[in-house]
């Protein structure tokens, strides 16, 4: 039976992929910057998607549907030893569970019992340490992977709720105290009064949206059926979707592409561009935020030794880094192409402006070449002093532009 990504409850080795995070932004410097890097790999846990997460994240996680390039998923990370460098305030090495064979934990916590046997030994399942990426879809075997039982998960599960309730309780003893400000206490998770009223309310939400992304992603049906059609339906149905299995032709993982064939034609640019949505879309402004594409497999032997996590934090935020540096390049490339025409615009006349924006010389000012107007040598410093402060684009000034010279055209108009 073959999937399109990796399943919940599942352990996978990942590792990020940076110079495909910089081919989807097309920057040549970039990507040689990436080429650079020298990546590791880790072991992680594909996390279950709880009532908070969807309601917190306002959009059920991704299913993975063979005609789109890629599926965002979030994973727990799984380290040799208890955590001693912890990614949030009031987090403790207590904040973890054991997985067989390893069984020691302060609170005497029951280890995990992985399906087949987990093959590393002191290892930990570090629940506040996890991270969004996005893996490319490919052909992945279920029937390979160590995953957690449905016993285990419910048990894995309930641990994460003691932590997390003990996270926000030691959050609001420091904001009563005044240690912190409230407004500085983010998560991805609500606090414990919320949990009740959330969880309420999520399978409705979650179903709603749930329903709807599914329908949306949903290719449309072929005209004529595949000979396998029967046994692809049947082993579809098993995972939530009615597709057909053989329709497609899945790129391998260098090439994380979907190469679909009739009646589905690829669409490079369509492609790129729901790439850089998935990657940079809990981005906030300046505030880049990053689920970087990752290479993923289900075969725990690739791995010879368990990095430190803490590391994969690290490797994304250089890779943050150096895509900061690329958008500020852009910014600086943009400003000088701005004051070269406007330099440019200094030397010529107002009729070269009117016709710029779609203006007849003859109806602005007639055929005789006048001076610049005081009006318009006060818009081109405006324009430079708003360029400099990054208030405004060249676009968004145009259209104001535009709009101002009609206006004083319809009042002149009505003047004669």
């Amino acid at each position: 039976m073959t999937v399109f990504a990796p399943l919940e409850t599942e352990y996978i080795v990942l590792r990020i992929d940076p110079v495909a995070v910089a081919e989807i932004l097309e920057d040549p410097i970039l990507l040689d910057a990436a080429k650079s890097l020298t990546p590791k790999s880790y072991l992680a846990y594909v996390a279950k998607s709880t009532p908070y997460k969807v309601l917190t994240t306002s959009k059920v996680l991704d299913f993975p549907m063979p005609n789109k390039p890629a599926r965002e998923i979030r994973v727990q990370f799984v380290g040799q030893g208890l955590p001693t460098r912890f990614p949030r305030d009031n987090v403790d090495e207590t904040m973890c569970i054991p997985i067989l064979p390893e069984t020691k934990h302060p609170l005497r916590r029951r280890p995990l019992k992985p399906q087949p046997t987990f093959p590393f030994a002191n290892c930990y399942h570090y629940f506040c340490l996890d991270h969004s990426v996005c893996v490319p879809v490919q052909p992945f075997e279920p029937d390979q992977a160590t995953s957690l039982p449905d016993k285990e998960m419910i048990r894995c599960q309930k641990y994460m709720e003691e932590d997390i309730y003990r996270l926000y309780r030691g959050r609001e003893a420091r904001v009563e105290h005044g240690s912190v400000d409230s407004d500085s206490c983010e998560s991805d998770f609500p606090s414990p009064s919320q949990q009740k009223t959330l969880s309420g309310r999520s399978s409705v939400a979650s179903s709603q949206e749930y329903s709807s992304s599914v329908s949306s992603s949903l290719p449309p049906e072929p005209n004529a059926p595949s000979p396998h059609c029967n046994e692809a339906h049947s082993t579809s149905k098993a995972y939530g979707v009615d597709v057909l299995a053989d329709t497609y032709v899945v790129a391998t993982s260098r090439e994380p592409y979907v190469r679909s064939t009739h009646p589905y034609p690829r669409d490079i640019d369509a492609e790129k561009q729901f790439l850089r949505d998935k990657v940079f879309g809990q981005s906030d402004g300046d505030k880049i935020k990053l689920a970087p594409l990752v290479y993923v497999s289900l075969d725990l032997s690739e791995l010879k030794e368990i990095p430190d996590p803490n590391g994969f934090r690290d490797e994304v935020e250089e890779l943050l880094k150096l895509i900061k540096e690329s958008r500020e390049r852009e910014a600086r490339a943009s400003e000088m192409q701005a004051m070269e025409h406007a330099a440019g615009s200094s030397h010529s006349s107002w009729i070269d402006l009117g016709d710029m924006i779609d203006i007849d010389r003859a109806d602005a000012f007639g055929t005789q070449w006048q001076p610049q107007p005081r009006w318009y040598r006060r818009c081109c410093a405006a324009l430079m002093r708003m360029l400099k402060m990054k208030r405004i684009t060249i676009s968004q000034y145009v259209v104001r532009t535009t709009r101002a010279v009609r206006r004083r055209l319809s009042r002149r108009e009505n003047s004669q």
